[in-house]
């Protein structure tokens, strides 16, 4: 019997434990906060719906496509060309960074008391995602971002149904059992962090857990913990809009640096 995958998986657990064990963040008694992070732990999500303004929206949408047209040098984009992004969209202009100041300090308060790290915004992500033949939605496929407690703020930007790429997010995924039946699945590799739709449905049919498409209007926020398995879902038609906060502890933003952070600084140079 191959024990490759156990050996994995204890080895993320201990990451897990070490990132954790010593971590003492100053709890913030705030009624509003603690909703959310309670929600957070029940379910994984939460969405705030109306948090930006219909007109909020439109600006930052028409910014992003400005951007995306005259300067595509700075753009990221995926094989298909669906989903283009701005890596540091917080600095595109000072108008969009004033429009989205509030979302990054309150949902960074959030994502404190959540994780009970000292969390700060490494970057904001803006993308626009639009139907392509095969395109595989946002954030290319299923995965996870973390084996341990990670959180990400999203806000729509547009309407979002179930055929325009809404946030999709597995509950009880990031629980021990869940993956060790996701483990058990996936064939002749170590567990990783990104999975296939066959391994992902071989394990809702054992463990019957349930698959949730995010839907909202435009200006909807939703709070996340990107340890559980999501996915931006594959767009049927139309377009996505969305502006995504990345925060990590202060402390480990060098460990993303190799990822991001050429991106990240074209934008800001």
């Amino acid at each position: 019997m191959n024990f490759n995958f156990l050996k994995t998986f204890l080895r993320y657990k201990k990451y897990q434990y070490v990132n954790y064990r010593n971590y003492n963040y100053k709890y913030k008694n705030n009624l509003e906060i603690n909703q959310y992070v309670a929600q957070l732990k029940k379910h994984g999500f939460v969405v705030i719906n109306n948090y930006f303004s219909k007109q909020k929206c439109d600006k930052i949408k028409e910014t992003i496509d400005s951007f995306i047209k005259y300067s595509p040098k700075l753009i990221w984009n995926d094989k298909h060309k669906s989903d283009s992004r701005i890596y540091g969209a917080e600095n595109i202009s000072k108008e969009v960074k004033a429009l989205v100041e509030d979302f990054i300090n309150f949902t960074k308060l959030i994502g404190q008391n959540y994780t009970q790290q000292d969390i700060d915004l490494y970057m904001m992500m803006a993308n626009k995602t639009e139907y392509k033949a095969n395109n595989v939605g946002s954030g290319d496929g299923w995965h996870k971002d973390s084996y341990s407690k990670q959180f990400k703020s999203i806000i729509y930007l547009n309407d979002v149904d179930e055929n325009n790429g809404p946030f999709q997010i597995i509950k009880k995924s990031n629980t021990n059992l869940f993956m060790l039946n996701l483990f058990l699945n996936m064939k002749n590799k170590y567990p990783s962090t990104r999975f296939t739709a066959d391994e992902i449905l071989n394990v809702l049919k054992v463990k019957k857990e349930k698959l949730v498409d995010v839907k909202g209007s435009a200006g909807s926020l939703i709070l996340v913990d990107t340890s559980y398995i999501h996915r931006g879902k594959p767009l049927e038609k139309n377009t996505r809009y969305a502006l995504t906060n990345y925060f990590y502890p202060k402390n480990t933003f060098s460990n993303h640096e190799n990822h991001f952070k050429p991106m990240v600084e074209k934008i800001v140079n």
